[in-house]
Parts: C-alpha cells; structure tokens; sequence
C-alpha cells in the first residue's frame, strides 16, 4: 500500500476509537511532551523573573527576600487602609513605593550583598487625619484612630496636650499671665484675699490699721471722741460746758485724778482771800466762774469781754450810791422845812 494512503487509513482508524481510547497508545506520549515543554517554560520564566530581579537598579534582589507588612491604602472613606505583608522586592516592583501606602523602614541586602536601609514612608502626620500619624495607624493594625477633641482649638493642628509654656483658659490655650505674687506657691493673676502687694512686689498681710487721733490732748489717754459733758475749746482741749451757769465736770474714774477722797472733782475750795483754787489731782481740772468758760476770756453765748459785767455792776453801785445820797439829803431838806413851819406857827401864836 501507498504510505500516503496508509497515513490516511490510520487517521480514519483512530478518529473511529471510542472517546475511553483517546490517551491510550500514542497520544499519551504527546501529553507527556506537553506537560515537559510546560515546565520547561515555568522554569525559563523562574530564570527570567530572577534575572530581572538581580539586574543591578539598586532594587531588592537575590534570594534573601522578607515579607514587609504595610497598610494598602483603599481610597475607601470606610476602610482606607488594608493590612498586606508582600516581600521587599515587591514593595518597590509593585508600586506600594509610589502610592499614599503607609510603610515602615526596613533593611535590604542588594545584589552586591551590601545591606540597604530603606525609611518608609507615609510614618508621620496624615493630612486627613491630622490627629494621628502613620506610624500610629501601622502600630493600630491600619485601623485610623478615632478623632479625639483639640485641645487648643486656636492653635494650628491639633493639640492632644497643652503644650508647654501655655495653659487652658476658658477653652483656648494661651500664655499664662504675669506671677504678681512672686513670694506664694503656683502662679497668682492677682493678689488673694486679704492680701496686698507691698513696696517689694511681694503679696503679704496688711498692716495694721493706725490707732485712732486723740482728740482730747489734755486728758490722759487717747480719747478718740469728745467725752460726754465736754466740748473742743479754740486750743483743742476738752473742756467743761457752761450749762446754765453750772460748770459741769468731766466724768472721770474714781481715784484715776488724784482726786482726795471726800472731794468732788472740779469743785472749788476757798483759798486765802476767798479766792477759788484748784483741788489737786494728776490732771489739772480746768476751773471757771458761773459767767465765763476758762481760758477763753468772753462770756458764754455772747462772746461780749468778760470786764463788761464788772463795768456795769460798777455803774449800777454808783448809781445806787447817788441815789441814796440824794435820799437823804431830801429826807434832811423835808426835815429843815418842816421844822422851819413850826418854828412860824409858833410865832404866829405869840404875836396874837
């Protein structure tokens, strides 16, 4: 038979087999060539992959490759970031290098097995979430913290403490006022009660207030108002007042003027002449008539010279003396004229 003709019997036979006959006899022995050829390719791709991999660009490469763990950033506002862990070639071969990702530092060994640093990336301060950092979010299983409050609300960013040098009033972080008491514990905006801040800038206790002016200088003591019974004369002493001619006197403690028992303070006893003296005592009793107020030299109420009483009691004696004289030089006229009648009568009676 033809050969070619041969070949197309052989062909017609095999496609009349039933479907259980087509890995059996010599088809079997092209699987097996496919499946060789397969990973004969899977192994030149390896060779490829490996060779790209240690092509000297500074990337990881050789056989020394670790996982990394990174969060995969999402773009979802749910769930922005995914934890991921691939192997340090491919953090630079897959683009996590290139997008927002947040990845830690971490040491590589180069083709020329000389160990490389890498620093991360994204670690600090998220511009979305400016409360954290990206270094907090890796430590947090990616997971971004919630928003806590500001604590400074008028400062820039956001504070989780009041920072140094500053201190919270009424909700916004400021400089702390001036320390006005410098010598007291923690810092004073003003002085505390019942304090005052003396010549020194000090905060202290006030002194005590002065004790009051003595308003009767010439009476023991320190008087700080007029005693009962007693009124300022123009000296500014506290003297008796003229009350309907009765001189009243200070009131006084018993024994305290040397005042001798049995004696009255501020009366008067008589002294040689009839004239009035003073009783003795530690202070001096000042002493006056029934007409005038010691030491001033004018009548009460009238402020007239205290002479003028005299004067009139002198006028008025004379006047009296000049009207007794008169009296009785007409009782002895009366007296002349009539004895000078009888002496007529008792003519008259002669003659007739």
């Amino acid at each position: 038979m033809h050969p070619q003709a041969a070949r197309h019997v052989a062909i017609r036979e095999r496609a009349a087999r039933p479907p259980d006959r087509l890995f059996a006899g010599p088809p079997r022995t092209m699987l097996s060539m496919l499946a060789l050829a397969l990973v004969a390719m899977c192994t030149f791709a390896g060779a490829a992959f490996a060779e790209e991999g240690n092509n000297g660009g500074g990337e990881p490469g050789g056989g020394n490759h670790q996982p990394i763990t990174l969060c995969h950033h999402t773009g979802s506002a749910s769930n922005p970031y995914v934890v991921i862990s691939p192997d340090d070639d491919a953090v630079f071969k897959q683009g996590h290098d290139g997008h927002d990702d947040i990845i830690p530092a971490f040491n590589w060994v180069d083709d020329n097995g000389v160990t490389q640093h890498y620093g991360g990336k994204n670690l600090g301060t998220l511009a979305q979430w400016p409360w954290t950092t990206g270094a907090a979010v890796l430590a947090n299983g990616c997971n971004v913290p919630p928003e806590p409050p500001d604590l400074c609300p008028n400062l820039e960013g956001w504070q989780q403490s009041i920072p140094e040098g500053l201190v919270l009033v009424n909700g916004q972080c400021v400089t702390p006022p001036p320390d006005v008491c410098p010598n007291i514990e923690g810092a004073q905006s003003a002085p505390p009660t019942g304090t005052i801040i003396d010549a020194a800038g000090n905060c202290v206790a006030p002194p005590p207030p002065p004790p009051p002016a003595d308003v009767c200088p010439n009476i023991e003591g320190a008087q700080s108002a007029v005693p009962t019974g007693l009124v300022k004369d123009a000296a500014g002493n506290c003297v008796p007042t003229v009350v309907a001619g009765v001189v009243t006197p200070p009131t006084e403690t018993a024994g305290s003027s040397g005042t001798p028992e049995g004696t009255t303070p501020g009366t008067e006893t008589a002294g040689a002449g009839g004239t009035p003296t003073e009783t003795a005592g530690e202070t001096a009793t000042p002493t006056t008539t029934a007409a005038t107020t010691a030491g001033t030299g004018e009548l009460p109420f009238t402020g007239a010279d205290e002479r003028l009483p005299g004067l009139l009691g002198a006028l008025l004696l004379l006047a009296g003396l000049a009207m007794h004289a008169w009296a009785v030089r007409r009782e002895r006229v009366s007296a002349a004229l009539a004895g000078t009648s009888e002496t007529c009568e008792g003519a008259a009676d002669d003659m007739h």
